[in-house]
């Protein structure tokens, strides 16, 4: 016959099992209850990928898919055409290498996009739309190649990273309230129409904040604060960098106006914002902030309708003043209707209108 500290000892063991039980079957349903009726959850366990977890959700009618905590790996995203569909990550949803192809309609917040260059799309971007991609936004979103640069020499500054955070070659793209940072180039559209760049943050990187050509462009209220900048570069640093079409076509209505650009080392030095090459009309560069080391602060050649008003422009390095310039382009191409007003610059190097 058991003793009564037996059997209180049994029912112990025993309630607790059952306990646990209870307890594990109560999560679960928690789990199903906190799917909402229009999204489908996408843990980083799961085999198939995000490209296909869209899939499923869009056949069941549903609008958005929801990261969990957790490593996601390098994902694809083809051949989805939707309006308005979202990816949301929950601030710790960590997704490498993206490639977004043939697809429209899809956005993300909220995601942790992380990861070293690799074989798979080394010469791309961290994220990569492809040309055939549109209407793709990015809102709240993180870009960088890693947390931790502390132990980075300064040729790990140019091979580390992939060539850029966002590469963006498809037709409206949106980025805005995200973060770059620890990259080599963080933010490149590339021929890529319709596009913006709002409200981000742009720091520790190696070579240029923001890359940009196209029409139709914004890049309006963003805080650059770089750089990584060495002679382990063969790129100048730039905060924002217009690059020519490749086809040669003409890029017109580009605005760059509110952002904040500030060398703060600590790399050799930085640019502010600069057209040096192709042809470009209707550029309004207005309302920016520039603090850099070096003599462009802005620096525009060989525009066809030039607006340059409202700058600040100081110098962190006297023996570098630096300056506002409007200019003939390289192949002897004179800037044309220029309106400059209101701009204050250690230099002003801009033609008088006849």
């Amino acid at each position: 016959m058991r003793s009564d500290i037996d059997m209180a000892m049994s029912f112990t063991r025993r309630d607790f099992v059952y306990s646990l039980s209870g307890l594990i079957a109560a999560c679960t349903v928690s789990a199903a209850q906190a799917q909402a009726p229009d999204e489908l959850i996408f843990a980083p366990t799961r085999d198939d990928g995000l490209g296909e977890a869209i899939k499923k959700a869009l056949s069941s009618g549903k609008r958005r898919v929801r990261l969990l905590d957790g490593d996601y790996g390098p994902q694809t995203i083809q051949g989805i055409a939707a309006e308005n569909f979202e990816i949301v990550g929950s601030g710790k949803s960590v997704v490498n290498m993206t490639m977004i192809t043939a697809s429209a309609g899809i956005s993300f917040r909220k995601v942790i996009f992380q990861g070293e260059k690799s074989d798979l799309g080394s010469g791309m971007g961290l994220v990569y739309v492809n040309r055939d991609a549109s209407h793709t936004r990015f809102s709240k979103c993180t870009f960088r190649t890693t947390e931790d640069t502390s132990s980075w020499q300064p040729r790990d500054w140019v091979e580390l990273p992939y060539n850029s955070g966002l590469l963006a070659r498809g037709k409206n793209v949106v980025v805005a309230d995200c973060d770059f940072t620890n990259l080599r180039n963080c933010l490149t559209f590339l021929d890529c129409d319709d596009s913006s760049a709002e409200n981000c943050r742009f720091q520790d990187f190696g070579n240029d904040g923001v890359e940009f050509g196209g029409s139709n462009i914004r890049i309006v209220g963003n805080t650059i604060r770089g750089s990584h900048h060495t002679d382990a570069e063969n790129q100048h640093s730039d905060g924002i960098q217009g690059f020519p079409a490749p086809n040669k076509r003409i890029y017109e209505n580009i605005e760059i106006t509110g952002n904040l650009i500030e060398y703060v080392g600590p790399g050799d030095y930085m640019q502010g914002i600069s057209i040096f090459d192709g042809r470009w009309k209707d550029v309004r560069v207005s309302d920016n902030t520039i603090e850099v080391n070096m003599w462009n602060a802005i620096a525009l050649y060989g525009i066809d309708g030039v607006t340059v008003e409202r700058n600040t422009v100081r110098s962190k390095d006297n023996k570098r003043p630096s300056w506002i310039e409007v200019r003939a382009s390289k192949d002897g191409r004179n800037s044309s209707n220029i309106v400059a007003r209101d701009n204050h610059a250690p230099t002003l190097r801009i033609p008088t209108p006849r």
